[in-house]
């Protein structure tokens, strides 16, 4: 996987208080795209094989100016210090330049 496992941790005062972020890892150097460590990660916080879900993630985000925006170091394009935040079917995702993903699920999961 592009991803170290996605994993749960409190911080105290939160989105909105709650301390449910969950956490990935996207390794700028693999030959996998954000994108797809992102679809990984999100599958995952679901509980749902990635093989199996029923949203896309364009509908929520570009995916190709996702992944132009956060490219390796060195292609030209920024990415380091900015971060992009967005929400796919309920769940806050906030994607770091440095490669962290936190995805913080909603109060109710979506039916």
């Amino acid at each position: 996987m592009a991803y170290d496992d996605v994993r749960s941790r409190g911080s105290a005062g939160g989105t909105h208080g709650r301390e449910d972020h969950r956490y990935a890892y996207h390794d700028h150097e693999s030959a996998a795209d954000l994108t797809t460590t992102l679809v990984h990660a999100l599958a995952d916080v679901m509980g749902r094989d990635v093989t199996e879900i029923e949203w896309r993630l364009a509908d929520s985000i570009d995916p190709d100016a996702l992944d132009r925006v956060f490219s390796p170091p060195g292609s030209g394009t920024a990415g380091g210090d900015c971060h992009v935040a967005f929400v796919v079917e309920g769940y806050r995702v906030t994607v770091y330049g440095n490669g962290e993903i936190v995805i913080t699920p909603p109060e109710r999961p979506p039916r």
